[in-house]
């Protein structure tokens, strides 16, 4: 996977938000969630998992995808379920 096919990708999780200009930056929920790092030597994707923001490597076809499918996953279990919040018992 290259990187452009990478962010294709994430343009088209149903949740995320494309705000960047030069580098690709989303947001999830109405908060900053993933954004890039490139330089020479390595791209790293910093990714809000859970309350603080994660390194995570995105240099090799293989760790592209090992992000998209963890950021698939997050977003997909933070997903409401159609029939709205359970009700309160």
């Amino acid at each position: 996977m290259t990187f452009d096919e990478l962010v294709r990708a994430l343009r088209a999780i149903d949740g995320l938000r494309e705000k960047g200009k030069l580098y690709p930056n989303f947001h999830f929920r109405s908060r900053p969630f993933l954004h890039f790092h490139v330089s020479e030597r390595a791209i790293y994707a910093d990714v809000r998992f859970g309350g603080d923001f994660e390194r995570v490597p995105a240099s090799t076809p293989q760790e592209r995808r090992d992000l998209l499918r963890r950021v698939r996953d997050h977003v997909a279990a933070q997903r409401i379920p159609q029939g709205g919040l359970p009700g309160r018992w």
